[in-house]
Formats: structure tokens, C-alpha cells, sequence
């Protein structure tokens, strides 16, 4: 079910059963359940040096997705084998995702989040960061900001280091909250 973006009325207006159902009782029930998704990585992922690499998820236990369709995917260097979240209601929306890299990685390490049209995939957020060596702590990546999506358009994750051998992103397992979150901000 769509947002319906509601008439101005006059006072001449005559509020119809048809449009009562969809100004005010469609609106409301898409307002309390909007489009949404959370996918988390499902098991440890090894990432390879240099080479941009789309990780696979699944829906969040925690979170049912509403109106957004997640597919798993496989760990690929191609991101139509990607894990997805496919939008199926225009809007603007706000992503996020917090990722884990194993603890003791060195290196720069990037996670980004791609969004696909049409087969061409633009990267619209994206965060780095350099880990010096012998720090014993788990790089965690953030990033948060508004994405104006189409219905079709879909969402995956990438990660990729510099780092001489394989790194690993970690599974969403506590402490560690490894997400994407993408949820309905409002209409474009």
C-alpha cells in the first residue's frame, strides 16, 4: 500500500467513503507500518585484498520488512549476486548501516552502500577508514544519510581493503551490531 499525498479541500468539499478510505484510514496504516528492512551479515565474511567484494544478509529476526523485498544473495565480486533490499514504494529513505571488521585488522578498509537502476550501480554512501597495527580493536564502519529511491530501485553492500591478505566483516552477533537499515522518511 502506497502513501497517498492528500487533497487540499474546500468548504465544498464532500468527504466521500472513498476518499476517507484513502486520504485518512490508508494513510494512517501506511504511516504506522512504512516501507522499512533490516538486514544483518549472517555468518563471518572473508573479504579478498583490493578487490570490491558485495556481501550477501538476511532480514534482521528482530524486524519484519515492510513493503521492501530482501534477497540473501552470495558473497561476489558481482554485485547482481549481491544480497539486496529492493524498494517497492517511492520515496526518500533513510539508510544506514554499522559493519565490523575483525578484530586486529591493519590497513584501509571501506564499506559502502550501492544503489542499482537499471543495471547501473551508483555508490551513495560510503566510509573508510585506516587501522594502524597492533591496535586490538574491531574497525567499525558507520554511515547514515537521506537516498530518494523508486519503486524497483535496489540497495546492497560492499566492502573492499588494502590490507595484504584476507580481512573479515564480522556477523551481526553481540557485541557487535553489524546492519543496514533502510526505512521510509517521506515522500520525494
Amino acid at each position: 500500500m502506497a502513501y497517498t499525498t492528500p487533497n487540499t479541500v474546500t468548504g465544498s468539499d464532500v468527504l466521500t467513503a472513498a476518499l476517507w478510505n484513502a486520504q485518512i484510514r490508508d494513510n494512517f496504516a501506511f504511516l504506522q507500518k512504512p516501507p522499512r528492512a533490516i538486514v544483518s551479515i549472517p555468518i563471518n565474511q572473508s573479504i579478498p585484498t583490493l578487490v570490491r567484494t558485495y556481501v550477501p544478509f538476511t532480514a534482521s529476526t528482530s524486524l519484519t520488512a515492510f513493503d521492501c523485498t530482501v534477497t540473501p544473495g552470495a558473497l561476489s565480486s558481482n554485485i547482481a549476486l549481491s544480497g539486496k533490499v529492493t524498494i517497492n514504494t517511492a520515496g526518500i529513505y533513510q539508510v544506514s548501516f554499522c559493519i565490523g571488521w575483525e578484530p586486529d585488522v591493519t590497513g584501509a578498509h571501506y564499506v559502502s552502500v550501492w544503489k542499482t537502476v537499471g543495471g547501473v550501480s551508483t555508490r551513495m554512501l560510503s566510509t573508510g577508514k585506516a587501522v594502524q597495527a597492533g591496535v586490538a580493536t574491531n574497525a567499525h564502519h558507520t554511515a547514515a544519510g537521506l537516498i530518494n529511491l523508486a519503486a524497483g530501485d535496489t540497495l546492497s553492500l560492499s566492502a573492499e581493503h588494502g590490507t595484504a591478505g584476507v580481512s573479515r566483516l564480522l556477523a551481526d552477533a553481540e557485541p557487535y551490531s553489524n546492519l543496514l537499515s533502510v526505512g521510509w522518511f517521506g515522500a520525494a
